[in-house]
């Protein structure tokens, strides 16, 4: 099982020759929840990309990525094909190019039950044959939620996953998010706006501003 703890030591990141994050250090442990705060422009997403791999110096193999789910903000979804496509593409990582080819072009009914299970989860598996591109925002957010979880990641990251649904449903999906990575020993590292959600579920929080850690801990 790979081993994907959080160890960043004095880490910078620069993007276009602009300093983003500065000094941040930061350790996480595997199964350890915890919950990203602060104002817009604060470098949460950007620490949630570093953590990923796709920025930095340190980047992650592909072997290493394929066990990170990442539920981006703006969904990153494929508009126009059906909802259980882009919950399938949750495992595109673990499989052959022909694997994935056959999985996206008939998957089978093991798949299909699969995906429709996880969309019942996040309360949308009535979407399960519909196009991507009709559904409203939140159904959408929630299509990626349901794909992160299909892919079953050993550390999820998750970039306000909640910010398009209602309060009720936001605190749902949280909820589930959590206890699934409680479950599967998953870390879980999420970026959040409504500080009472954060402190609802995460012992621990991290608040950043102006691309650095300001405070880490449980009574943040």
């Amino acid at each position: 099982m790979t081993d994907l703890s959080i160890d960043l030591q004095h880490a910078d990141l620069y993007l276009d020759g602009k300093q983003i994050l500065h000094d941040i250090t930061l350790q996480v442990e595997r199964g350890e929840c915890i919950a990203l705060l602060g104002p817009s422009g604060a470098g949460k997403t950007s620490l949630l990309r570093l953590l990923n791999g796709v920025v930095g110096d340190n980047l992650k193999s592909a072997k290493q990525r394929s066990h990170i789910g990442f539920v981006h903000q703006d969904h990153s979804l494929v508009p126009n094909v059906r909802v259980a496509h882009n919950v399938l593409m949750g495992r595109l990582g673990a499989l052959s190019f022909w694997q994935s080819l056959v999985m996206q072009l008939r998957p089978d009914k093991k798949e299909l039950a699969a995906a429709y299970a996880i969309l019942e989860r996040v309360g949308i598996a009535d979407k399960l044959f519909e196009r991507t591109d009709s559904l409203s925002g939140g159904e959408q957010q929630r299509v990626a939620l349901a794909r992160a979880l299909y892919q079953q990641p050993q550390m999820l990251l998750a970039d306000e996953p909640v910010a398009s649904l209602d309060k009720s449903r936001a605190r749902k999906i949280i909820e589930l998010l959590h206890e699934t990575a409680h479950q599967e020993n998953w870390t879980f590292v999420v970026s959040l706006h409504d500080e009472k959600l954060a402190r609802e579920f995460f012992p621990r929080i991290v608040r950043l501003e102006g691309g650095r850690i300001v405070s880490d801990g449980s009574d943040v």
